[in-house]
């Protein structure tokens, strides 16, 4: 099922022997866009196994943003065809999989699997109404990609969802589960840290690293370093009271 790019949420049946991804219309699985090649892969149902393998396409295709030739695709894969994401659903029930994720989706974003901007949004008022109750401090940080424009100017979309994508991992493997993160499309990426003073919060964008590296999938391998800004604002009573 498709949950990153058009036609988000649509459900492909893989019960044929074999099934062509690409961009022309002849395709079974047709994926319109400029990144994907005409005959970009081919999935291969043999009745016991399901393989995914690529056909020499120009920007290559991704399982768990692995760069591969050809793979046996197990239950909860992502495949990345594009800039379209699919995951792979397989196993006893799979319809009950397949609505699962769909709910899924409503708060998560597909491409870096964070919370995505409803979630955030309805988080923050959530904490804000909290704090404010309990007298609870609370902080909010901005992430800043510097440069980000220009990664796609240059090297395209897929280098600017990879660097996305990249961050997002960087900055979710530093925070603790209650901080919840926000993804964006663009380059701002919000944390809210509930109950924290300002030494968590500021903690948490030096342990994400003063730069880093994404890996382009666009150009196989490829490398881009980009620094990021970070600003922090913490939530008082003073502020809430200048809100309104």
């Amino acid at each position: 099922m498709v949950i990153y790019g058009s036609d988000l949420g649509r459900k492909y049946n893989l019960e044929a022997p074999t099934l062509v991804v690409g961009r022309s219309s002849k395709s079974d699985i047709q994926i319109d866009q400029e990144s994907v090649s005409r005959a970009h892969s081919k999935i291969v149902n043999s009745g016991r196994v399901i393989r995914i393998r690529d056909l020499g396409s120009t920007n290559g295709t991704y399982v768990n943003d692995e760069l591969i030739d050809e793979r046996a695709l197990e239950d909860g894969d992502f495949i990345k065809i594009g800039r379209t994401i699919f995951k792979f659903l397989s196993g006893g029930n799979i319809e009950r999989a397949y609505h699962e994720e769909i709910y899924r989706l409503t708060t998560v974003d597909g491409l870096t699997q964070i919370f995505n901007k409803r979630y955030f949004q309805e988080c923050i008022e959530r904490e804000i109404a909290r704090a404010l109750r309990y007298r609870r401090e609370m902080s909010l940080v901005m992430f800043d990609i510097d440069h980000f424009k220009q990664v796609n100017d240059t090297q395209g979309h897929l280098a600017g969802d990879s660097v996305l994508k990249t961050l997002a991992a960087t900055v979710k493997n530093k925070i603790r589960r209650e901080i919840y993160s926000r993804a964006t499309v663009v380059r701002n990426s919000p944390s809210c840290c509930p109950r924290s003073t300002l030494t968590t919060p500021i903690s948490l964008p030096r342990r994400s690293g003063a730069s880093w590296s994404s890996r382009i999938s666009g150009s196989r391998g490829s490398r881009w370093t980009s620094p990021f800004r970070w600003a922090l604002r913490p939530w008082t009573r003073k502020l809430q009271t200048r809100r309104g």
